[in-house]
């Protein structure tokens, strides 16, 4: 059915196509063309006031139009020049002239910002209706980008056909895979044989043995957290690991355009130097450039391929065959109150201590019951021996407790180091934006060569590219800030 409807709406659009022009846009001379481009949004043709345009591949589209056609609210900043669309959980942010936009808070790198056009603000269509969580299509034959947003009526399982490793199944696929969690699933059942067999007098009081059975119901909810820690460390590492990938497939593409960027700038030298324009030592810098970026590249893939083997070994199954991988990255600032919470929340709940505790209990309930003639007499522990052993254990729970909040803070002062990294960062790209706005009028007005323009563009990636970094490790950290026994650096229990 879906297909009938689709071949009828390229009928129409092949019926209604328009005339191509082609005209100079942007300071850098890229290609900017309307040629007939039809958006069919849900098998609906739509009509613009402004006609989409094509800019080196990418089709722009009205801001406002589109937005309000998949039902998202827009806020527009004259000001800064900016747009925020946001609709249910999923927000993205563009400001005209930048070449990034912030995809439900993650930075993504624009090789073409939006763009004003007879007053009207022009957006990438892809990147808005696959932030909005929508499957987007281009049909080159009629020029027709097709988006479909009711995924579940398709009939198809989510992801189907895209190749897209989630978060959900490679943790599936993990914790299965892991020979720890199957270990411990072996050491649970028999910690629940022993304990149901262990028969325990109720007719005869024998302290002995109810602290054996204490003992070893304690060790069974053991095993059984311990079933429960292994799939969230499991998860946590392996999440680290995909988002770990995807940020090294950035840098190696990030690195490749530093690779044609010096090999082009190169050229220029080359050409320079010839000509008696340029001094040996500026040439063979170019050169010593060229050589570097290419290294830096190459290094970055071998990595590349060194943690699509590890994935691929901790999965079991070969991660290569997928195109890409889940990917999310923000900064949600932590309160001081919410670190108050936290302290007082994982004092409460934090496994480790409770095993602490629990060990505190069962030697206080060891000396309460101690029987001189059946301990020591029987080759047992002394009384003196039972008390220090209480006191250790003592001694041991309230410095775990201790740690645990020094943990907890310190964890909570990284996460606002980072903050602070990034908001300088954030500066230092607003200013890498001026400068680019400037170069372009500059380029505009003849008085420089595109290849600054090029330098400002690839500084901006490779920001962007940092500021990803941060939002990725400030992201890891808050994990470990909200479940403190994914590391548990300051327990020895278990």
């Amino acid at each position: 059915m879906r297909n009938t409807k689709r071949y009828i709406m390229l009928m129409l659009v092949l019926l209604f196509a328009g005339i191509s022009f082609v005209f100079a846009h942007g300071a850098s001379g890229t290609s900017l063309s309307v040629s007939g481009i039809s958006v069919c949004i849900d098998e609906v043709l739509q009509e613009y006031e402004i006609q989409p345009v094509n800019v080196d591949g990418t089709v722009y589209v009205p801001m406002r139009a589109v937005f309000e056609a998949f039902g998202a609210s827009v806020q527009w900043n004259g000001e800064e020049r900016s747009v925020l669309a946001e609709k249910e959980d999923s927000s993205i942010y563009f400001q005209i002239g930048a070449p990034y936009a912030s995809q439900n808070g993650m930075l993504v790198y624009l090789e073409q910002p939006p763009f004003l056009e007879g007053g009207t603000t022009m957006v990438p269509l892809r990147m808005v209706g696959e932030s909005l969580g929508y499957e987007v299509e281009w049909d080159n034959k009629t020029k027709t980008v097709f988006i479909n947003t009711k995924q579940e009526e398709t009939g198809q399982e989510e992801g189907a056909g895209k190749k897209i490793l989630t978060y959900e199944q490679a943790i599936n696929q993990g914790v299965r895979n892991n020979s720890s969690f199957l270990s411990a699933q072996r050491a649970l059942s028999r910690i629940e044989d022993t304990n149901e067999n262990y028969y325990v007098s109720s007719h005869t009081y024998i302290a002995k043995e109810v602290l054996a059975k204490k003992e070893l119901n304690t060790q069974e909810k053991w095993a059984q957290i311990n079933l429960e820690l292994i799939p969230q460390v499991v998860g946590n590492e392996i999440k680290n690991q995909m988002d770990d990938i995807t940020l090294t497939r950035k840098e190696a593409e990030t690195a490749k355009e530093k690779v044609a960027l010096s090999e082009e700038n190169l050229r220029l030298e080359t050409l320079k130097y010839k000509a008696g324009l340029t001094s040996k030592a500026t040439y063979e810098s170019a050169v010593l450039e060229k050589e570097q970026s290419e290294s830096t590249h190459q290094s970055l893939e071998k990595t590349l391929e060194g943690k699509l083997l590890s994935l691929s070994s901790a999965l079991g199954e070969d991660v290569s065959q997928y195109e890409t991988f889940e990917y999310k990255s923000s900064i949600e600032e932590v309160t001081e109150e919410e670190l108050e919470e936290k302290i007082k929340e994982a004092l409460a709940d934090d496994p480790y201590v409770w095993y602490a505790q629990q060990t505190v209990e069962l030697k206080e309930y060891g000396l309460l019951t101690y029987d001189y003639n059946i301990n020591y007499n029987m080759g047992g522990e002394s009384y003196t021996s039972v008390k220090l052993d209480l006191s250790e254990a003592k001694t041991n729970a309230e410095k775990m407790a201790e740690d645990l909040e020094t943990v907890i803070e310190k964890r909570y002062n990284q996460l606002q180091q980072l903050t602070v990294s990034y908001e300088g960062m954030q500066i230092g790209l607003k200013s890498l934006v001026q400068q680019l706005e400037t170069a372009e009028k500059q380029y505009d007005a003849g008085l420089i060569t595109a290849y600054p323009i090029k330098e400002l563009k690839q500084t901006i990636r490779e920001t962007i590219l940092e500021m990803e970094k941060l939002q990725v490790q400030y992201g890891q950290m808050k994990v470990l800030f909200e479940i403190p026994y994914l590391y548990p650096e300051y327990a020895s229990a278990g």
